[in-house]
């Protein structure tokens, strides 16, 4: 289901030290039930997020 994929999400952020996003995905993960469509948003915005982050780091690192 949609919250066990966000919880595993949050999971495997707390296990890159990304706490900021881990908590945002255990949020959606539990209000999920209660208003799902704005959940799932919030949670590909909080993806979007870590793909720029990475994005941006992986070009940085090409650069040294």
């Amino acid at each position: 289901t949609i919250i066990t994929v966000l919880k595993n999400l949050g999971v495997l952020c707390r296990r890159l030290n990304l706490s900021e996003q881990a908590d945002k995905f255990e949020l959606c993960a539990s209000k999920a039930l209660q208003n799902p469509a704005e959940m799932i948003l919030r949670a590909l915005t909080a993806l979007r997020q870590i793909r720029t982050h990475d994005d941006m780091n992986h070009q940085t690192m090409r650069r040294s």
